[in-house]
């Protein structure tokens, strides 16, 4: 993510046929950057209420942050989806970097937040809630099973076009419970939810697996862009269409 702040930040200082590489095109619109300025400040404030163990505010401002990096990733997609063409046959090199800096930087953060937010909801429920451990942490995993799958069926299909690059999401999860899954399995008597992490994680494995294969097909069969005119997708165009909406 920090290196996806950099390469935004380095656009300031950079220049194309157009003007500065922020804004000619704006890729990146200002609701992206509202929205990512939001985010960090709910973020500062996520730290503070959870250093003090306000726990359950401390849930609603991590699922705040989760929500806003989701935005964050749509403003993204939808950028790229207006300049995308004229980018890959102008500047790969930053199309390239925008899918794997940005969109995929993003999706890390984003992927983290909300398992983090599924485990802070455990705790919460554990010791404001008296569910017992057992039970709170079955209910973050099936929260999390439901979303994972969710996102397999909604990325090939609906948004496939805005959202084929994106692949960190995977191996975020599969990071996340392997870490959980070698450190609480109980070889001699698994648990239930021992028994439900490793089920889930060889999920996700399959899933990642299986988006990885679909991608590579899709992009033989019919590459992404290649039914746009990228002069229609260009920033002087775009600013004529702009101009003739606002007269």
């Amino acid at each position: 993510m920090g290196s996806g702040v950099l390469y935004v930040f380095a656009g300031i200082f950079r220049k194309n046929a157009y003007g500065y590489v922020y804004c000619s095109p704006a890729v990146l619109p200002h609701g992206f950057f509202v929205t990512f300025c939001l985010n960090l400040g709910v973020n500062i404030g996520w730290l503070l209420l959870w250093d003090r163990k306000y726990t359950p505010a401390a849930l609603a401002f991590l699922i705040l942050i989760a929500l806003t990096n989701y935005a964050v990733i749509y403003f993204s997609c939808h950028g790229l989806h207006n300049y995308g063409a004229w980018l890959n046959k102008y500047h790969r090199t930053d199309l390239l970097l925008h899918h794997l800096l940005i969109q995929n930087g993003i999706a890390i953060y984003a992927t983290w937040t909300t398992i983090a937010s599924l485990l802070n909801l455990t705790i919460v429920l554990t010791y404001d809630a008296s569910m017992s451990h057992a039970d709170g942490a079955t209910l973050a995993l099936s929260v999390l099973s439901i979303v994972l799958i969710a996102w397999f069926i909604l990325e090939n299909s609906i948004l496939e076009k805005y959202v084929r690059f994106i692949f960190s999401i995977y191996p975020t999860v599969i990071w996340a419970l392997t870490g959980v899954f070698t450190k609480n399995y109980n070889t001699a008597a698994p648990t239930r939810n021992n028994i439900f992490i490793a089920a889930l994680l060889g999920v996700a494995c399959a899933l990642c697996a299986t988006r990885i294969c679909l991608v590579i097909w899709r992009q033989m069969k019919k590459p992404l862009y290649e039914d746009v005119n990228p002069d229609k997708m260009s920033p002087m165009e775009n600013l004529e269409k702009q101009k003739k909406i606002f007269k």
